[in-house]
């Protein structure tokens, strides 16, 4: 498998399984939390990490509402090399 990037191991599907701790590496998946130390004044309402193809990548999510005031998710992935 590729090696995960920005890191020089490889993708570990025993560490990087659904059932291990380390959520943030997991396939297809983003565990996401609030910012702890915003770096600009419209962060995120939440930021998290996921893996697509074997490459880490930043997910950020902002909770945002329409003209009739419902609620939705815009969801934006970068590759992790990026600078945040």
């Amino acid at each position: 498998m590729p090696s995960v990037t920005g890191n020089s191991r490889e993708f570990n599907p025993q560490i990087d399984s659904p059932s291990s701790s380390r959520h943030e590496t997991r396939r297809g998946w983003a565990d996401c939390f609030p910012p702890r130390n915003p770096k600009n004044e419209h962060p995120p309402t939440f930021i998290g990490v996921t893996v697509i193809e074997g490459r880490r990548h930043w997910v950020n999510v902002y909770i945002k509402r329409d003209r009739n005031g419902q609620e939705f998710a815009s969801v934006n992935i970068k590759p992790w090399e990026e600078e945040r």
